[in-house]
């Protein structure tokens, strides 16, 4: 039986406020190495009190409870989550005034040549292989249910950009057990050339053509990907650009 094939990985993240008055997303890279590191990302419910400190507290949690030398890297990250559950049901009973306070989250763990995440919300995880673009994770929120209708050709791509639904979550952390929580199945293998990406939201200001462009230049380093895609984002000048957050992983 052929063992694992070890690859070299490069982290990088970069974040931007966009148009908006507060920074409410979170991102830590921890234990990065040529060979592992885990990348979490946490997007503040925008318009709620305590997004800011609920997207700091389960970050936090996730990053002080998830051991990097796990046997079952699955079960590690959904003992995270329930540490970052609890670790925000208790920073909410103590400070009434963010009762509402609520976060998407996001982690992603690669080891070797293996890739496992767990999220809850909309902030997407991504892969490019070979110059195309393809969604790992779940999306919680109303974008999904209505691409699900463009599928179908009830309605159009741009009515779901205009559509005020879109960004409304179907699921979030929030202090309870979430209803919603998607989690890799099994280990997704990854090959020398692989990009992936962990996000908030706030990468949907691009299409995929834009992503998988800043994502094929063979002398891009990660911190050459991310930092092209915020730019990318903030050359689009949209007035109502959320806050957006990008970590890549290049494999090789």
């Amino acid at each position: 039986m052929f063992g694992k094939r070890e690859l070299i990985f490069d982290f990088a993240s970069a974040s931007w406020i966009g148009r908006r008055t507060e920074q409410q997303d979170m991102v830590s890279v921890v234990g990065a190495s040529r060979s592992r590191g885990l990348a979490i990302v946490a997007d503040g419910v925008g318009g709620q009190a305590g997004g800011r400190l609920a997207a700091e507290c389960v970050v936090s949690a996730v990053e002080a409870s998830m051991d990097l030398d796990c046997e079952d890297p699955r079960l590690g990250l959904l003992n995270t989550f329930k540490a970052a559950t609890n670790a925000l049901s208790g920073l909410k009973s103590r400070n009434p005034d963010i009762s509402s306070a609520a976060t998407t989250l996001l982690a992603v763990f690669v080891r070797d040549d293996e890739l496992f995440w767990a999220s809850v919300g909309d902030s997407p995880l991504a892969l490019v292989r070979r110059g195309k673009l393809k969604r790992l994770n779940a999306d919680h929120s109303m974008r999904a249910a209505l691409e699900k209708l463009v599928e179908k050709r009830l309605i159009s791509a741009e009515d779901v950009r205009n559509d005020p639904r879109r960004n409304t979550l179907t699921a979030s952390m929030n202090g309870a057990p979430p209803k919603l929580l998607d989690i890799s199945k099994k280990p997704l293998i990854l090959k020398p050339g692989d990009i992936v990406l962990a996000a908030s939201d706030g990468l949907f200001t691009l299409e995929d053509a834009e992503i998988e462009a800043a994502c094929s230049s063979p002398k891009f380093s990660a911190d050459d990907i991310s930092k092209t895609l915020i730019n990318l984002c903030d050359a689009k000048a949209d007035p109502d650009q959320d806050n957006t957050t990008v970590v890549s992983i290049a494999a090789s």
